[in-house]
């Protein structure tokens, strides 16, 4: 693959077991000119379970074609600030890693009385808050 900086010489480099390497050997394909490479984008904030702000519970399916829209679109690595569900959990052990972006993901969010959306949510009292939080953690799902 050969690569052009707009502010330096061109360089050169093969892709072997998804990083870039020393070219060996002659050029296979040559993709064109004025193109960037990437290694993928980071979507550093997403909710899979829904496409709009709402406090229905997610749809295992609309999440994964979202997921697999953000992985065409050149999304790598998703991170999933977690919804009143476990709908992203269960996209992550349903769907081949390949399939999709690699997901970090919150599983439910966990919040005190009124302090988030009404009845959204693992509700619990104040000072029980840091030991759901380590349940949760410790459980392994997001």
């Amino acid at each position: 693959m050969t690569l052009r900086s707009p502010w330096g010489p061109v360089v050169v480099r093969d892709v072997a077991d998804g990083a870039w390497v020393e070219p060996t050997g002659e050029a296979e394909d040559a993709i064109g000119e004025h193109l960037w490479a990437v290694r993928g984008l980071v979507d550093a904030h997403a909710h899979l379970a829904t496409r709009e702000l709402s406090t229905e519970p997610g749809v295992l399916d609309d999440a994964v074609t979202r997921a697999r829209d953000a992985l065409a679109a050149g999304v790598t690595l998703l991170l999933d600030k977690g919804w009143g569900d476990d709908t992203t959990i269960r996209l992550i052990e349903d769907v081949e890693p390949g399939a999709r972006p690699e997901i970090e993901a919150a599983e439910r969010i966990i919040t005190v009385e009124e302090g988030y959306f009404p009845n959204f949510g693992r509700v619990v009292e104040g000072g029980e808050l840091r030991e759901a939080v380590a349940r949760a953690a410790a459980a392994g799902r997001g």
